[in-house]
């Protein structure tokens, strides 16, 4: 049974935010929200894109942040 898109949209988010936690860029607040550090460049080109949005969006937690951009490709592509 094939993805649908929203599906291969949150899995694609959720290892590149994995990536960007284990390089370093990115960390986790003590009330579980996302934060890139200032001057924070990731290991690898690609993440750069991810890692920008979340630092200019208010900080929020993981969960959140996919659910609100799943929908927002949602919204774009229906």
């Amino acid at each position: 049974m094939p993805l649908k898109k929203r599906e291969v949209a949150a899995c694609l988010l959720l290892s590149e935010i994995v990536e960007l936690l284990r390089d370093g860029s990115l960390q986790l607040t003590a009330d579980d929200k996302m934060v890139v550090g200032p001057g924070a460049k990731p290991f690898k080109d690609y993440l750069v894109p991810v890692a920008r949005d979340i630092q200019g969006r208010k900080s929020q937690t993981i969960n959140s942040y996919i659910k609100n951009a799943v929908l927002s490709v949602r919204k774009k592509s229906g």
